[in-house]
């Protein structure tokens, strides 16, 4: 059974879109708002607040994993298909299950070491915004989630256009 013939889980990953793109949109217009309102401070008030440019440099950061994983999800993400192309069909998606069962192996191990790195720096305080430094760190396992959750979805179509052939 195809993913678009179980509304269920159809609802499910489409409420998970929705989800992370809202999240990646809000953190993508925090920076850019923290960061004007830096220029404003510090160009027209000439006063410079200490604390935009570490928030900026987070809200960065968890939006770049964060779209990572989506530009993932649509298979938009940097690879080299240009061989993978080029293999007959039942080929190219056997290739991608093997691919995305390495990838998911490698982000298991980057799941344990980012939790295990932000458990670490829980106690310690960031410079300027004075929050935990486990913080910015959690991105590493939130991501590595992500990019798992989304490549067992993408085995799982690569699966289905084995069986259809």
């Amino acid at each position: 059974m195809a993913l678009e013939e179980r509304p269920i889980m159809n609802k499910i990953i489409t409420l998970f879109d929705r989800l992370i793109r809202w999240v990646i949109i809000t953190a993508t217009a925090g920076m850019m708002s923290v960061i004007c309102l830096q220029i404003f401070c510090r160009f027209i008030l000439n006063n410079a607040l200490s604390w935009p440019e570490e928030a900026a440099r987070f809200l960065m950061v968890w939006s770049l994993f964060l779209a990572a994983g989506y530009a993932l999800r649509s298979r938009e993400h940097v690879g080299l298909n240009f061989f993978v192309d080029r293999l007959p069909a039942g080929l190219a998606a056997g290739l991608n299950i093997l691919l995305h069962l390495f990838i998911i192996g490698f982000l298991g191990v980057m799941v344990v070491g980012g939790w295990q790195e932000a458990m670490g720096l829980m106690s310690l305080k960031t410079g300027a915004l004075r929050i935990s430094r486990a913080i910015p760190y959690f991105i590493i396992p939130t991501s590595g989630v992500l990019f798992m959750l989304v490549s067992i979805r993408l085995i799982i179509e690569d699966f289905e256009k084995l069986r259809s052939k």
